[in-house]
């Protein structure tokens, strides 16, 4: 983690990207979960340097990390038609 200060220079109150993933069990095969739980990850600014990570941010978490530029650069890439898996 980075810590729990956010910084302005880690561009988390404009991201460049938001990535929200809700999940849940069902026991029941083709029926939605009864409860799911929604968390929102903010990408933020690159860090300086040789080795670029970004600053990330879970709207579950207090703390700031940072992820390798390899993990995050993909998503960065990526359109809402990139993400959505067409039905056949």
């Amino acid at each position: 983690p980075g810590g729990k200060k956010v910084e302005a220079s880690y561009g988390l109150s404009a991201p460049q990207a938001q990535v929200t993933l809700t999940t849940g069990t069902s026991t029941i095969a083709g029926m939605p979960p009864p409860m799911t739980e929604t968390v929102t990850f903010a990408i933020g600014a690159a860090s300086p340097g040789k080795n670029k990570q970004y600053f990330i941010k879970s709207s579950q978490s207090a703390w700031v990390a940072r992820a390798n530029e390899w993990h995050i650069k993909p998503l960065l890439e990526k359109g809402p038609a990139d993400l959505v898996k067409k039905a056949e």
